[in-house]
């Protein structure tokens, strides 16, 4: 039987001995089945009671309560078990408490655990929301821009194959690639994107390949200051990007003129 907390939260009341009927069987069993957990639990609850029980300081009864106590036991029929002494039951019931205690402790740090993963769900969940109302906002801006442009990447290089598209927004100064066969690349290295203005490179972000799927990715905006972006090229750099390209150029392409 696997280990639970349902188990955990019995290992205590065992230790003590208040276990009975089905809980208790399942708890033999799952002893039984070898749980190392639930078996430290047990000799470290036995080594309170233990240690409660040493603790407890004995108590003298004065000859008034000694008479009482010769006289009960005289009355009561033998049946060869030895009455505990008060701290034995003083010990019991301290441990007790402190089972109890503990499973208290046990429920509310689970419920604790059970609230951190719910908030964490609803953190999730509320950045996906801005992820997604985010690209609505840039969607929107593309279809609302009149002079949202279309720009064919040519393959070079290594991969003179290799196709592209551009779609380029002047409004939202943001562009989406689109390329339908990527190679895969090493695990040290990532494609990235570059708008070109002026004869200067301007990094739009890193992304990687999706197999056998399209790669679609969203640049980064362009920077405040940079004129119009004249060209696009996509290069194989040190994975995380570098400010200016170093490897291979495997796509590129220009603007059209407007005629």
């Amino acid at each position: 039987m696997p280990h639970s907390e349902r188990l955990a939260e019995l290992a205590p009341l065992a230790a003590i001995g208040v276990l009975d009927g089905t809980d208790r069987e399942e708890f033999a069993g799952h002893l039984l089945s070898g749980c190392g957990e639930c078996a430290r639990s047990i000799r470290n609850w036995q080594h309170e009671l233990a240690f409660l029980a040493w603790a407890v300081p004995s108590l003298t009864p004065d000859v008034a309560q000694r008479t009482r106590l010769r006289l009960s036991a005289a009355a009561e029929p033998r049946t060869g078990r030895l009455v505990p002494f008060p701290a034995v039951w003083l010990a019991a019931a301290a441990a007790l408490v402190l089972a109890l205690l503990a499973a208290d402790d046990f429920a509310r740090r689970r419920e604790l655990s059970h609230a951190a993963r719910e908030n964490a769900a609803l953190v999730a969940d509320n950045r996906r929301a801005r992820e997604e109302g985010a690209a609505g906002m840039l969607r929107a801006r593309f279809l609302e821009d009149p002079d949202v442009q279309a720009i064919f990447l040519s393959g070079l290089g290594s991969q003179p194959n290799a196709r592209g598209k551009v779609i380029y927004s002047p409004l939202a100064r943001r562009a989406i690639l689109v390329s339908p066969a990527l190679a895969p690349l090493p695990a040290d290295r990532q494609y990235e994107l570059w708008f070109l203005s002026g004869g200067k490179a301007i990094a739009a972000g890193t992304f990687d390949p999706s197999g056998a799927k399209p790669t679609v990715f969203e640049s980064a905006p362009v920077p405040g200051g940079v004129g119009v972006v004249e060209k696009f090229a996509v290069s194989i750099e040190p994975r995380g990007g570098v400010a200016q390209p170093t490897g291979p150029i495997i796509l590129a392409g220009g603007v059209p003129e407007k005629s």
